[in-house]
């Protein structure tokens, strides 16, 4: 039996400005979204459902809770697929360039939701740098490591390319921090019995995996394999 195909008619062409019915509640988050506007960018004639990509009044009115939620789960937050039924053309309240602005303010701003509550912890280290800054972040990285990190601090090599003289499992001990390299992140100075040898933080972990300085170091490798 071939499904039924929706008889739902509109006036709404490409390009159009939508805006969602009053009482209308996202399913999956329990938003609100009552008076969202935004471009129509698809039209799916079979399921009676176009997708509309938000308007910048809308995004920055977007509650941040929702934009964590969709960060989080895999949703696309500037973008929203409704029935036509729920759906009505309204007059254009700002421009492309508007949107491009407001969205990119907003990717930064939740730059690390996806990464859940280690992100937040993240976003709150590196609340005022912008994430596009990737040596800004570094520093600020290392400012606040060093104001954190009590050294000396017995530690363990947990990464390398074996190519070196330090080698993943070695005890050693870090003595200070050294320069934020675009490449390998912030670079420690360690010792391995009498020897002394630079490394990268971000292959290294505290001796005693269940200690606070761990777990910074741990948001510090998480931020760098999830840095922009």
């Amino acid at each position: 039996m071939k499904p039924k195909k929706s008889t739902a008619t509109t006036d709404l062409q490409l390009g159009d400005v939508a805006q969602v019915r009053s009482g209308f509640v996202d399913p999956d988050t329990k938003v609100d979204m009552s008076g969202w506007c935004g471009r129509v960018t698809e039209f799916y004639p079979e399921e009676g459902t176009a997708m509309i990509a938000f308007d910048s009044h809308t995004l920055k009115a977007m509650p941040p809770k929702y934009i964590k939620r969709c960060e989080r789960e895999g949703y696309d937050w500037q973008n929203y697929g409704y029935d036509l039924t729920d759906l009505s053309k309204v007059a254009p309240r700002d421009n492309a360039d508007a949107v491009t602005e407001q969205a990119e303010q907003l990717a930064d701003a939740h730059a690390y939701d996806h990464l859940g509550d280690e992100g937040d912890e993240i976003q709150r280290i590196l609340a005022t740098v912008d994430p596009e800054q990737e040596m800004d972040e570094l520093s600020t990285w290392r400012e606040y490591l060093e104001e954190n990190l009590k050294l000396p601090l017995d530690a363990v090599v947990d990464e390398g390319d074996g190519r070196g003289p330090l080698r993943v499992g070695d005890k050693i001990r870090i003595h200070g921090l050294g320069i934020a390299d675009e490449d390998y992140g912030i670079i420690v100075r360690v010792r391995r019995g009498r020897e002394q040898f630079h490394y990268p933080l971000c292959d290294i972990a505290a001796a005693d995996p269940k200690s606070p300085t761990n777990h910074l170091i741990h948001l510090y490798h998480v931020w760098f394999a999830n840095r922009h």
